[in-house]
């Protein structure tokens, strides 16, 4: 999602609940949904702008390969990372203003900034591979990250009440 949808808070509320007759009772959630629902909330706070930024910075870093020599080591810089992190704060803040929406703005601000910071985490040849214990091809990162996205959507939730509930609605 863009930082300008963010900054507005224009996030959208999904209908969560399967129940097509008000009578009946909605049908428990399932772990699957949850988890989507959780994922769902993560990606709509990554700024789209800092992503596309972030990715073409780490890209245009790398050395250049040539054919029948050994691969040039990668480069890792925390330049473009502490920028998109800025820019993650920056591109909210000036949704928000532009629009006149004041409400809940700073936690609407570190939120984007925490979904960037989460997010960068996937990106091969980021800052995070500086890190001893980060190794992105573990299938303990893959379950950390799972974790990150669903206790981020469950701190979104509570911090700006726009992210819709985990809770069957009626429909």
């Amino acid at each position: 999602m863009s930082a300008w949808s963010i900054g507005y808070g224009n996030l959208a509320r999904p209908n969560l609940s399967r129940a097509r007759d008000e009578q009946q009772p909605p049908e428990p959630k399932k772990a699957r949904e949850l988890f989507g629902t959780a994922f769902g909330t993560f990606a709509k706070w990554i700024p789209s702008e800092v992503v596309v930024g972030y990715g073409a910075a780490v890209a245009a870093l790398q050395p250049k390969a040539i054919a029948g020599q050994t691969a040039p080591s990668a480069v890792v810089s925390w330049t473009p990372w502490l920028v998109g992190l800025a820019g993650s704060a920056v591109l909210v803040l000036i949704g928000a203003i532009a629009k006149g929406e004041y409400r809940r703005l700073f936690p609407k601000v570190l939120l984007a900034m925490a979904a960037f910071g989460i997010w960068s985490a996937s990106v091969p040849h980021s800052v995070w591979t500086k890190l001893s214990f980060f190794e992105l091809d573990s299938p303990n990162w893959i379950f950390g990250f799972a974790l990150a996205a669903v206790a981020f959507a469950l701190l979104a939730e509570a911090a700006t009440e726009t992210m819709p509930k985990l809770a069957a609605q009626p429909a």
